[in-house]
């Protein structure tokens, strides 16, 4: 399999918060060019070099590629857990059959799943926990 690349994917630079310049979640940063990536990348904030795409590093289908799903899939900053970032304009993506399928695998291995949309965040996680 040959590495992923965002090509045309920038959604992280939407719905992530990176405090080091301000941007709040769900605003696309001042430094992306939407479609195209990063201005500042070989300088961006240390939060957006943290940050790993689980897409990225290969898990989930093409289907799953966030400008396509319109969830970008990261870890806790522990490395512990799952973040399911959700666009607000499709408020329901995380629900979709492709997600429903990762989520029910990663709590049965005793992690949990975080979904943020917007202001809400939402727990999944065993029922054994």
């Amino acid at each position: 399999m040959s590495a992923r690349r965002c090509g045309s994917c920038t959604l992280c630079c939407k719905l992530l918060i990176v405090p080091e310049i301000k941007k709040p979640q769900d605003h696309w940063c001042q430094h992306c060019t939407v479609g195209t990536g990063c201005g500042i990348y070989h300088e961006r904030p240390t939060s957006c070099v943290d940050f790993n795409c689980l897409w990225l590093q290969g898990y989930g289908s093409e289907d799953m590629k966030p400008d396509k799903s319109k969830v970008v899939m990261g870890m806790t900053k522990d490395g512990k857990n799952v973040v399911l970032y959700v666009d607000k304009g499709r408020p329901l993506a995380w629900r979709e059959k492709v997600f429903e399928e990762i989520t029910k695998k990663v709590v049965a291995a005793g992690k949990t799943v975080f979904v943020v949309l917007g202001d809400r965040r939402i727990k999944l996680q065993s029922q054994s926990r």
